[in-house]
């Protein structure tokens, strides 16, 4: 009776750390030169769950962006999530790829590497 109440313990951990990344990944991200554009994703930080840049295109910078947590969290509530954001900032227009990583730091072997398309656009021309 232990093992199998023990067993289904686990699963139901597994399956709710794996659903931390059940909400879309975004297929590409659009933007215009000079402007920082925002890149939200789910995250569950409680749980050690967090997205990681991988690779950032040429041209691209990386600003600091936050941690917003979900409005359901209680304080102190275990495996809550949240919504982490990345801002990018284009120097040029173009279309590139960024990689991310979607895991826990101190585990590689949670690591899932995801690619977004980024197809950056001139700013207009001012008048």
């Amino acid at each position: 009776m232990k093992q199998s109440i023990r067993g289904l313990l686990c699963s139901a951990l597994s399956c709710f750390a794996l659903s931390a990344v059940a909400a879309p990944f975004p297929a590409s991200l659009q933007g215009v030169t000079g402007t920082p554009v925002a890149l939200t994703l789910d995250v569950s930080p409680s749980t050690g769950y967090q997205w990681m840049v991988s690779e950032l295109p040429q041209g691209l910078l990386l600003i600091p962006g936050g941690y917003q947590p979900s409005a359901k969290c209680k304080p102190k509530m275990v495996g809550c999530g949240g919504e982490q954001t990345f801002y990018l900032l284009a120097e040029k227009p173009g279309i590139s790829t960024l990689k991310l990583i979607y895991g826990r730091t101190f585990d590689k072997a949670s690591w899932q590497e995801k690619s977004l398309r980024v197809e950056i656009s001139p700013a207009p021309a001012k008048k």
